[in-house]
């Protein structure tokens, strides 16, 4: 957990206002998607995605779950 806050801490830093922000659960969620996809591939680039393994997203939603509906990626 606190992995996961130092490294939306840096991300905020990097992005500034048009960081991700919202709940709790939703800034965590994010920060552990692409924590997941730098661990995996270290860096994709800019618009370059990959499909996540189902057991890891299943277990984020379970640990971070989100108060509406997900709907997935959205361009």
């Amino acid at each position: 957990m606190w992995v996961l806050q130092a490294a939306y801490y840096v991300y905020r830093q990097q992005y500034g206002t048009s960081a991700r922000h919202g709940s709790f659960h939703d800034q965590m969620r994010h920060t552990a998607y692409c924590q997941l996809v730098r661990w995996c591939w270290q860096w994709l680039g800019r618009n370059n995605r990959v499909v996540l393994p189902a057991c890891a997203v299943a277990k984020i939603r379970e640990t971070f779950p989100s108060n509406e509906n997900y709907v997935g990626f959205e361009l």
